[in-house]
């Protein structure tokens, strides 16, 4: 089957992907048939028209660049998802039941990160950023596991690191420490990306970071 990596397409023989039950696997599992159920039985036909009039001015992009649009019904799933993992023990991202009247995802908020120590890493996203004073936001960040320095590409899953709040008394300044389980090896490079959870539910595009910084080609 086909697949690509930074710089080409290339084939490779086809697999079965595994199914580790993991975890974040039935998170993910058990928000998706929540979220389905509450389209169905919660929302009323005025909330469902209206995200089914936000996707279709909303274009997607995949991994090669080709635009696309998906439904009202995966845009309310896809929007939520993301702020009911990233709610904590002591912070939460609402869900969004109305549909965004922005048509506009916003860019990506740029982010860069260093494995601090073993059990800690620091994600830079640099100030000002309007997410960073509205209460309801939240930029909500994934990393991949440690992978050898002769690596120069990843297709290891990607966890969710933790979630930077905005609003409050004090917003998030210019770093955030996120504590990393398990530990990571600070000596080993690591995969990172972020997307910004804006109190609406949109959804801005992801901002990719690695760390060391893979060598110049």
């Amino acid at each position: 089957m086909w697949s690509h990596n930074r710089t080409e397409l290339y084939t490779r023989p086809r697999t079965t992907p595994l199914n580790l039950n993991t975890t974040g696997q039935q998170f993910i599992r058990n928000a998706m048939a929540f979220f389905n159920q509450t389209w169905v039985q919660t929302l009323t036909e005025e909330q469902r028209q209206g995200w089914r009039s936000y996707a279709s001015r909303i274009w997607l992009r995949n991994r090669i660049g080709h635009q696309y649009r998906i439904t009202g019904q995966n845009h309310f799933i896809r929007s939520n998802i993301p702020r009911s993992q990233g709610t904590s023990s002591t912070q939460s991202l609402a869900p969004a039941l109305d549909a965004p009247t922005i048509y506009d995802l916003g860019p990506p908020q740029p982010v860069s990160h260093t494995v601090t120590s073993a059990g800690r890493v620091r994600v830079f996203h640099p100030s000002p950023q309007p997410w960073k004073k509205t209460a309801g936001a939240g930029l909500l960040v994934w990393i991949s596991p440690s992978i050898s320095l002769t690596r120069t590409f990843h297709r290891t899953p990607m966890h969710l690191l933790g979630t930077v709040f905005g609003g409050g008394a004090r917003p998030p300044k210019g770093f955030t420490d996120l504590v990393v389980t398990p530990q990571f090896d600070p000596s080993l490079r690591t995969w990172l990306y972020a997307r910004v959870s804006l109190p609406d539910g949109r959804l801005t595009g992801k901002s990719w970071s690695i760390s060391p910084a893979l060598p110049a080609p």
